[in-house]
Order: C-alpha cells, then structure tokens, then sequence
C-alpha cells in the first residue's frame, strides 16, 4: 500500500494481482462444446481520497479450447462519492464493465470472457445476464433516512459486446444463441432495496425489480417480456 499526501488530504492506494485456473472437461460457448484450460491473470487497483473513491480490476485469459486458443479479456471501473455531512448522507456511484465476446463461430480462437467462479447475483437481483460478452452500465445511489432505515436505488443497462456471440449467465451457461439477431441491447434492471434495521438482531429488507427486455431478447425467438418482482425478507443474527 501507497501513501501520498497532497493538499486536500490522505491519497491511498492499494493494488494487488491475481492467477486463476480452470480445467473443465466440457465447456460450451457459442463457437461450441470441447474441453476448457483457461488461465485469468488480473490487477486489482483501489483508490480513496475524502469523498471519493476508485476502484479498477483489468483480466486478461489465455488457455485452449479444445484445439482452439483463448484469448479473452474484461475491464471493470467504479467511481463513487460519499457525501457523509449531508442529510441523508447520500452516496452516488457509476460502475461499468466491458468483457470480451466471440467475433466469429469460425475463428480458430475463443473470445469470450469466462467469470469462472462468480458469486451467485452478480448483476442485480436476479440472474438475468452475467459477465460474459457483456458491457454493463450501473449508476446506484444509496440513501440513509434514519440511523437504522436506508434505501439502495441502482440501475443496469446490458449490451453484447460483440454481435456474433450470444448471452450467458453468470456462471458461464449458455443462456440465447447470438444468431438470432444483430441487435446489441440486451435489456435493463432497476432495483429498489429498502432495509430497516429493527435491532442488533433482526433486520427487515422489501425488495422490488423490474427487468425491461430489449431489442436482442424482444426479437429472439421465443420473444423476451419484461417482468417484474417483489419480495420481503427478514434476517436474524444469532
């Protein structure tokens, strides 16, 4: 870790790199089905002054597929500011990331992206689209009504990176093939978390999503529908 001082404060720094491995006997992408080696080098970089605070995570993968080559990359960037001197402290932040997708089902090398071992909601609160060949816009703004009632607004807008490759879970599954058709815009999820800390035990959240398919699920076939969800939800720490 890093310490530079300047005039408006403390700089901190810190960052940190990474290897993954992966081996799988059969793995399935959209170029098709063969065995998986893929190797995921990254840097991990987080940043804070005041206010404000970065963080960046930059992979890239290599390995073989089947009797393909991989080579495949993803890009993450946040950006958030904490107003913690203003009523209901609010704190705004724009996340996006860009990963890699397949140019062509005949290339001799595999493009996509793969997370290898995500949590299980890594997008919002429903598994709608994952990492792979995706480029996700995500602006969230959290607000702190009372010392125990807080709100969490956040919103995501998913495109194919490459119009050639299809869409995928999280976890890597082929979810829509990307022949179907040219269009690039996957859909869009708002989230709206409301959460009230009742005491040092029991928390009480109410939950509310509302996923709006776009041109690349609306003109697949079967056709994607928006559809929405609602949930409530009470936790007890023992």
């Amino acid at each position: 870790m890093g310490h530079a001082a300047d005039q408006e404060g403390i700089f901190l720094e810190a960052g940190g790199c990474h290897y993954l491995g992966l081996d799988r006997k059969q793995a399935r992408f959209e170029q098709g089905t063969a065995s998986e080696l893929r190797h995921t080098v990254g840097v991990l970089l987080h940043a804070q002054q005041g206010a404000f605070s970065m963080f960046t995570e930059a992979d890239l993968q290599f390995g073989s597929f089947g009797a393909d080559n991989i080579r495949a990359w993803k890009y993450a960037q946040s950006l958030s500011w904490s107003f913690r001197d203003r009523p209901l402290r609010p704190a705004v932040s724009l996340l996006g990331a860009v990963s890699s997708g397949n140019t062509s089902a005949a290339a001799p090398v595999l493009q996509t992206f793969n997370p290898l071992f995500p949590r299980g909601l890594y997008y919002g609160c429903i598994d709608s689209t994952g990492s792979p060949n995706a480029t996700v816009i995500h602006p969230e703004l959290s607000l702190t009504i009372s010392p125990t009632v807080s709100i969490l607004a956040t919103h995501f807008s998913f495109w194919r990176t490459s119009a050639a490759d299809g869409i995928y879970s999280q976890p890597g599954f082929l979810l829509r093939a990307g022949n179907e058709n040219q269009s690039r815009y996957v859909g869009s999820l708002q989230d709206l978390a409301i959460r009230w800390r009742a005491d040092r035990r029991i928390t009480f959240e109410a939950l509310a999503t509302y996923y709006e398919a776009g041109a690349f699920l609306r003109e697949g076939s079967p056709p994607g529908k928006n559809f929405a969800y609602f949930s409530l939800k009470m936790n007890y720490r023992f």
